[in-house]
Parts: structure tokens; C-alpha cells; sequence
């Protein structure tokens, strides 16, 4: 049921992701029938919740072992502006675990002392293999927050070869190609600010700490 007396301009239907994108079977990112407007995550072996059947499990496999994280859009230039409301539903609840965090970081700025906040404005982020960093199994193994990888990637650390480069699956412009353009150019480099201004000036951080190569200041 939609929140009454709350004018929400609803997306379109939204086709399901083919099979090649997330297994014929795997329910993430799909909407209920009739309800474009939602979007459904998790993990579960068997679905069958209102009009959809089948698995549910993230399409990043660090995450299978952990928390799933992602940003509300807001870490590429070609995403919609984030929604207004977020209500979130829970068909079926874990035997353990299954809290919900949300990091604001805006807020981050407005609490950070002085002197952090003014070396972070002076940061910035240096990507050049993206998600190429990721090693099935091995990379990245995400801290207890799930905001950062423990340690850096095998092929970082003893020049192993990397695995095949896992690509970001989303309905915008993903940082991938954003960053490197679609011919997937191995050299190219990608800089941003840590710090970034909104619409309003307000100030804000963003970083993609999987693909991050380091942070430098100037």
C-alpha cells in the first residue's frame, strides 16, 4: 500500500534484469508487479513474496559474505536525484543480524573537527583499475562497518595476476564507465574531490573504497 496524502512521482516499470546481469533466477534489484517505485534486496535461497519467485542473493560476492552495501545513487554524476522518502519493508527476517545502517555523509563533514575537515577538503581520490582490483574470494574482504576493505588486493601486494574485472550493475552510468570511458583502458586514471558540494552547497564525502587505488593530498 502507498503512503497516503504523499505525492511520490513514480519511475517507470522497470523490465527485469536479463539473465546475463544477475542469473536467470536471482531477484535483486527486481520491483513487485505494479510497484515500480520498490526494489528488493536481501539473501534467500527461496523466494516467493508477492508476485515474485525465486533466489536473492547480491550480485558482488564480498557481499554474500557480509553486510550489503551501496550508495543511494549518489556516487555518479548520471544518477536521479536520491528520493525524497525511503521506507524500508522486511518480508522475511534473518535467524541473526539483519540491521539496517545509513552513514550520512554530509553529516560527516558538519561533525568532523576543524582541522580534519580542512585536510579532507584538500584530498583527493585516485582510481585507475576500478573494480579491476577485484579478486574473487580474495578481494575485498570488507572491514566490520563493511565501508572498507581490510587489506589491499593479492595482485597489489605480491604482483599476481588479477581476476577478470567485475562490473558494477545498475540502472544509471556506473563509475566504471564514468571513470574510464567503456573501451575498459587499463592505464587511464580517474581523480575526484573527497569533498563535494549539492545542489544546496552543502558539503559532502564520496568515495568508492572497493575501487580506490589511494587517497592523495594536495
Amino acid at each position: 500500500v502507498r503512503f497516503p496524502g504523499v505525492s511520490v512521482g513514480l519511475p517507470p516499470e522497470r523490465p527485469p534484469p536479463s539473465p546475463i546481469e544477475l542469473g536467470s533466477t536471482n531477484l535483486r534489484g527486481r520491483c513487485f508487479p505494479g510497484y515500480p517505485e520498490t526494489n528488493v534486496v536481501g539473501f534467500a535461497t527461496a523466494v516467493d513474496w508477492h508476485g515474485l519467485k525465486g533466489r536473492l542473493e547480491p550480485s558482488a560476492w564480498w557481499e554474500r559474505r557480509g553486510g550489503q552495501y551501496h550508495h543511494d545513487g549518489g556516487f555518479s554524476a548520471s544518477a536521479p536525484p536520491p528520493p525524497a522518502l525511503v521506507a524500508m519493508y522486511c518480508e522475511e527476517a534473518p535467524s541473526v543480524g539483519g540491521g539496517t545502517r545509513f552513514f550520512s555523509t554530509r553529516l560527516v563533514m558538519e561533525l568532523a573537527p576543524p582541522d580534519v575537515a580542512a585536510r579532507a577538503r584538500r584530498m583527493r581520490c585516485r582510481y585507475t583499475r576500478g573494480f579491476g582490483r577485484v579478486s574473487a574470494g580474495e578481494y575485498p574482504v570488507m572491514s566490520c562497518s563493511h565501508l572498507t576493505p581490510t587489506a589491499p588486493p593479492p595482485s597489489e601486494r605480491d604482483g599476481a595476476a588479477a581476476s577478470p574485472p567485475y562490473q558494477s550493475i545498475t540502472e544509471f552510468e556506473s563509475l566504471e564507465a564514468l571513470a574510464f570511458g567503456h573501451g575498459g583502458a587499463d592505464a587511464a586514471e580517474y581523480y575526484h574531490r573527497l569533498v563535494q558540494r549539492d545542489s544546496r552547497g552543502r558539503e559532502y564525502v564520496v568515495v568508492h573504497s572497493v575501487c580506490l587505488d589511494r587517497l592523495e593530498e594536495l
